[in-house]
């Protein structure tokens, strides 16, 4: 936009409220969440890595588990695929009281995009508020989604994220995943957004940006 207009532009994102803590997980299992939308491709993503994740669990002890939680109405082909026992679960929608909670007591929170050339075409420019929700939440951010998107070129920048960029790498990045110390990447993921995200400097930078314009 700076250079379509030949103006200087700011960002304005979504805030944290950090009243969430940061805490170790009890789950059996390592717990990827995801909540949003199945639109725009992503439930190809999510079957793939429900898929990985299977496979995955018949070989290791550090057992994952993927939790699905959306309102977008899919058939029943779509639910079947995302529902492998053990390894991946379709759960529908979920007040955002009951979701916020469900997130913070996961291990690990999950960011989405499609790898399909046309959708992407789509999200391209979009900041998603997901990546807000999920840095709020005390877990730890895993987006996956090509290069070049607006999300996940912002999750590369988050200190302890983990980001995969190529379809073929999801099973390598779901080993690191179950071998990974999450309480200490959710350490220096809530330290980043303590100090690029927090509601009271957005909400400043908005009021001083207002009086310059005033």
């Amino acid at each position: 936009y700076e250079e379509l207009f030949d103006v200087e532009i700011d960002i304005l994102t979504k805030g944290c409220d950090f009243s969430l803590p940061v805490t170790q997980k009890q789950n059996p299992a390592k717990t990827i969440v995801y909540a949003g939308n199945l639109l725009y491709g992503r439930e190809k993503t999510l079957i793939h890595l429900g898929q990985e994740i299977n496979r995955h669990n018949e070989i290791s002890e550090n057992k994952l588990l993927l939790k699905i939680y959306s309102p977008t109405v899919v058939d029943d082909g779509i639910k079947g695929a995302m529902n492998i026992p053990g390894a991946s679960e379709f759960l529908g929608p979920k007040p955002y009281s009951e979701i916020v909670e469900i997130m913070n007591s996961s291990d690990i929170v999950l960011h989405v995009e499609s790898f399909d050339e046309e959708q992407q075409k789509v999200v391209k420019h979009s900041f998603s508020t997901k990546i807000t929700d999920c840095m709020q939440s005390g877990s730890v951010l895993f987006s996956i989604g090509p290069d070049g998107l607006a999300s996940i070129e912002a999750t590369k920048n988050i200190d302890g994220a983990f980001c995969t960029v190529n379809y073929d790498e999801i099973a390598e990045a779901i080993k690191e995943i179950a071998d990974a110390d999450l309480y200490e990447r959710a350490q220096r993921i809530r330290a980043y957004a303590v100090e690029n995200f927090a509601i009271e400097k957005i909400q400043q930078k908005l009021l001083e940006d207002f009086k310059k314009i005033i």
